[in-house]
């Protein structure tokens, strides 16, 4: 479960009406539209910060996987 936090963030004048009108854009509210930026933007960190592997690790993990696999002689097995 994830918990609310406030977060103040000073900016300039463009930026908040670039906000202003992505909001408008989307019928959502600024704080939406912030937290949407910076989960894309933040994706690595929160992966991280929850706990799961970064996505890097993740694909050497099954490319190490599949050359370990490839490494290896294939099994013989005799028909009954």
């Amino acid at each position: 479960m994830t918990r609310n936090v406030t977060l103040i963030v000073e900016t300039d004048d463009m930026v908040h009406r670039a906000l202003q009108l992505r909001a408008a854009r989307e019928n959502a509210a600024i704080a939406a539209v912030v937290n949407d930026i910076l989960r894309l933007a933040l994706a690595g960190e929160i992966d991280e910060a929850s706990g799961m592997p970064p996505l890097a690790d993740a694909i050497q993990a099954h490319h190490d996987r599949e050359l370990r696999e490839a490494r290896q002689p294939p099994s013989t097995q005799t028909a009954t």
